[in-house]
């Protein structure tokens, strides 16, 4: 991804488009859902400046989407999981 982002750079919003690829990927990988949020609270607002930059209205809404969802799992599920009752 590196390479590729060295080779079809288009000045500093690059770093952006590489940012976020390397994070996905990793992402991808990964088993344990909390670090795979916080992955994509990495990758998912570098495409959002991307899109913005690009002016792409459908990425723009589709990442604010995806932040806005991420968000609200961290708060959920990390930060106030609810209590399971065992009987």
């Amino acid at each position: 991804f590196v390479a590729i982002g060295v080779l079809s750079w288009h000045g500093p919003i690059s770093i952006f488009v590489l940012l976020a690829k390397l994070s996905s990927s990793v992402a991808l990988g990964i088993k344990n859902p909390r670090t795979i949020r916080v992955l994509n609270l990495i990758s998912n607002p570098c495409w959002l400046v991307y899109n913005i930059y690009m002016g792409s209205a459908a990425g723009i809404l589709t990442d604010s989407l995806v932040i806005a969802s991420v968000l609200i799992a961290v708060i959920r599920l990390d930060l106030f999981p609810k209590k399971v009752k065992t009987e």
